[in-house]
């Protein structure tokens, strides 16, 4: 390998050393920022560990999820046949006043006919 490594140019190697330090410098970093960051560190992340790690805890949030989720349905449910019911009502009050503009025209005609 060393043999391999003489044989490339001079710009080459010194790419490759500059490519080889990159690495173990973000390496270091990573491994320094997460020792930084443990949830001794920080109470909101040692919280969110446990609710990460504790399944009786994620299982009561789903089943919590679940139950809103049915009664957002069945809400939902509610109020399409309540505004079904009223847009049935509005048709209705609609055909009562054709009949109601009907009857006013005609009275309005007769009225103008006895004059």
């Amino acid at each position: 390998m060393a043999q391999q490594l003489s044989e490339l140019p001079p710009l080459a190697v010194i790419a490759f050393g500059v490519t080889l330090a990159i690495i173990f410098v973000v390496r270091y970093a990573g491994i320094s920022a997460g020792a930084n960051s443990s949830p001794q560190k920080s109470a909101s992340t040692a919280e969110v560990a446990a609710v990460i790690v504790d399944p009786t805890a994620l299982n009561n949030a789903t089943a919590a999820v679940k139950e809103l989720a049915a009664e957002l349905k069945a809400d939902r449910e509610q109020k399409d046949d309540h505004v079904h019911m009223l847009c049935r009502r509005l048709e209705t009050l609609a055909g009562e006043m054709q009949g109601l503009t009907r009857s006013i025209g005609s009275l309005v005609l007769e009225m103008a006919r006895k004059r």
